[in-house]
């Protein structure tokens, strides 16, 4: 349930092969005590697959696919490893593509001892000592306290992990909910779905009576609001954004108490944060009742326009303001005439901070106070592509020419971090990428492909090698690029 980003370059075929090699660096650890064996890497190099952990300690070895890392829902841990087996069925369709493939699984600990021997089942998720497992019939799903071997609840269809607690479904969409310790705190048998948005301590649920309504519910699952309103529900820190019929309303919570409302079949709120609101107005309708097009513009507190109105407005939160859950700048985006674009860089007042208009130009948050400006146009015979950096008063950071793309770094939960990537062509005609950090300083060269950032990790290929990287570009665990199945 994690959203994650991957970036993948191509590279020109590389014309001379090196002998197979696999070089463990034992001796370079991780500078935060005690994370370095509790984190897990998965290195794909042509066909091989290698699980390393963040000492640099290679775990287990096989083919592509053959492990999944299993991390803990709670604390994000890699706490186990499972080693996936498929049997194809033999049965084919038009498309000679296998009908039915069923599935063996065993399990190990995070040192590659093992812990269940190959079974008929699925591992997929840990929840503290809890272990989903997933039979060939999935109906049956059982969560299983690793550490005693006992089957602590049966018969399930599915779980889900709304912020911090998980909820297990059963065959009959009943749903049972547990905190972070494990323990239930809650039994809905009136849940259709439930969600949340930037605060935790909210859920959204939409009810099983097929009204397609939805309400909240504090963090122990208990409703605050009955369900009442149409979908669209958006949470910010403090507040709800909610629709019934033609009535848009901006809630409190946990008082419930509205703070704004309009009456308006062609407007509605979509954001409010408690300082600022995004409000889309529809330009028409269609016969069959939709709409032709939107505009959004800025709102303050009080409900009055602060900004002028755009095709779209966008805004990111990065990773060190994500406790307050308020964004700090606004993008606005219009399209000005065919082929030509406007973006408006905006702060928590309206005011615009940066502008500029060209062919298929945007503008895009990429760390605190960051912005990559991205565009291309054709030539005539070629299409060019151009990017910045950029700081929030509009000055280059990193000037257009230096880098042929300029990329935000996420972590692996989907949160942006203080990092850039910035891909060249280089002398030889091969795209390779810099680790940036926001002053536009290289802190990494010359990477090939980037594939992943975890907790202070990068796992990367360089010159003629993949593995994992600490943040400073020395390698902690490293494959030659010739030394995978494929090559074998």
């Amino acid at each position: 349930m994690q959203r994650k980003k991957w970036l993948f370059i191509l590279v020109a075929s590389l014309a001379f092969c090196l002998s197979a090699c696999n070089t463990t660096e034992n001796n370079k650890q991780n500078t935060v005590a005690g994370t370095a064996v509790e984190q897990l890497f998965t290195i794909d190099n042509n066909g091989r697959e290698s699980i390393v952990n963040g000492a640099g300690k290679l775990i287990l070895q096989g083919k592509k696919g053959q492990f999944r890392v299993i991390k803990d829902g709670v604390t994000q841990k890699s706490t186990y490893i499972a080693e996936i087996q498929y049997e194809d069925s033999g049965e084919r369709n038009k498309y000679d593509e296998p009908i039915d493939m069923e599935y063996k699984s065993a399990l190990y600990d995070v040192e590659g001892n093992v812990l269940r021997d190959m079974d008929d089942v699925f591992y997929s998720f840990a929840w503290g000592d809890y272990l989903w497992v997933q039979p060939y019939d999935r109906d049956k799903s059982y969560l299983l306290n690793a550490k005693t071997n006992e089957i602590v609840y049966d018969n399930l269809q599915y779980y889900n992990q709304v912020g911090n607690s998980l909820a297990l479904v059963d065959k009959d969409e009943n749903w049972l909910i547990l905190d972070e310790n494990g323990q239930e705190i809650a039994y809905r048998e009136d849940i259709d779905y439930a969600y949340t948005g930037l605060n935790d301590a909210y859920i959204i649920y939409n009810c099983k009576d097929n009204s397609n309504l939805y309400g909240i519910m504090d963090e122990n699952w208990q409703i605050l609001i009955p369900c009442q309103y149409e979908s669209g529900i958006n949470l910010t820190s403090h507040y709800a954004v909610v629709q019934k019929g033609n009535v848009s309303q901006v809630i409190d919570l946990p008082s419930g108490e509205v703070v704004l409302s309009m009456d308006d079949a062609w407007q509605r709120y979509i954001y409010f944060d408690g300082g600022v609101g995004l409000l889309q107005s529809q330009k028409g309708f269609r016969e069959d009742g939709s709409a032709t097009g939107y505009s959004v513009y800025m709102v303050n507190n009080q409900g009055e326009t602060i900004s002028d109105m755009f095709d779209y407005i966008t805004y990111e939160i990065p990773k060190e303001d994500a406790a307050e859950g308020q964004p700090d700048y606004f993008i606005g985006t219009n399209n000005v005439q065919e082929g030509q674009m406007s973006v408006t860089l905006m702060d928590r007042t309206g005011q615009v901070l940066y502008q500029k208009t060209a062919e298929n130009i945007w503008l895009s948050q990429c760390g605190k106070d960051r912005f990559v400006v991205s565009g291309y146009h054709n030539d005539g015979t070629n299409t060019v592509y151009s990017c910045s950096l950029i700081d929030q008063t509009g000055r280059e950071v990193i000037p257009i020419g230096k880098y042929d793309s300029i990329y935000t770094v996420y972590s692996d939960d989907g949160a942006i971090l203080p990092y850039v990537f910035g891909a060249f062509l280089s002398s030889q005609n091969n795209m390779l990428i810099n680790l940036l950090d926001l002053d536009g300083n290289i802190i990494i060269s010359n990477l090939r492909q980037y594939y992943n950032y975890t907790g202070g990790y990068l796992v990367a290929s360089k010159g003629f090698y993949v593995g994992l990287m600490d943040m400073q570009g020395n390698w902690l665990y490293k494959e030659s690029i010739f030394s995978g199945l494929d090559q074998d």
